[in-house]
């Protein structure tokens, strides 16, 4: 059902991989003492580039969206329902005798847009998505967010102060980062607290 939302928005489904440089937090805009910079690390990765399994899955969307900007696109629209690995404390043990620390897997709903809509045509669609499954929610203005532009960014949260997600524009240094050449808005919403 949340895919028939998502479409009927317009949007395009990508699917990115779960694992990629660390370089891309600082990329993205990150802070250095941000809590989504602690990840999971594979022991055997192909390269640098992919030995770290993302803890949020805005860099690929940024990546994504920044790939379609340089194709001269003039209006992206994208979504995706993104695995980030998020470490957590104690030692197990695989079928192989190995032992380690097992990510808490999680799905993030991640939308992407530029030159499709702005800030409430994106916050139109967190509502509807949360409307569809049953959620009244409140959006509180969140400067903090060095990602997001601080005057165009909102915390999604519940009544009781679950947080559901983030939603804003992209902060113009950060836009630097990237060649993108007009506003870009993205969302990020965590699937398993709305459901």
């Amino acid at each position: 059902k949340l895919h028939g939302v998502l479409l009927g928005f317009g949007l395009d489904e990508i699917y990115t991989y779960s694992f990629m440089s660390a370089k891309l937090y600082d990329k993205a805009g990150l802070a250095a003492n941000d809590i989504r910079r602690k990840s999971v690390e594979i022991m055997n990765p192909f390269g640098e580039d992919t030995k770290t399994m993302r803890t949020t899955a805005i860099p690929s969307m940024l990546e994504t969206l920044e790939i379609n900007c340089n194709k001269d696109n003039d209006s992206v629209a994208l979504y995706e329902m993104a695995k980030v690995f998020l470490p957590r404390e104690g030692v197990v043990t695989n079928v192989h005798g190995l032992e380690g620390t097992l990510p808490d897997e999680r799905v993030k709903i991640m939308i992407g847009l530029f030159g499709a809509g702005d800030f409430y045509a994106l916050k139109g669609m967190c509502e509807e998505i949360l409307s569809v499954s049953g959620i009244s929610a409140k959006y509180e203005a969140k400067t903090d967010e060095a990602t997001f532009h601080p005057g165009r960014c909102a915390q999604i949260t519940t009544a009781d102060g679950t947080v559901l997600g983030i939603m804003g524009e992209l902060h113009p240094v950060v836009a630097l980062n990237y060649t993108f050449d007009k506003a870009v808005y993205i969302a990020e919403l965590d699937y398993e607290n709305i459901f």
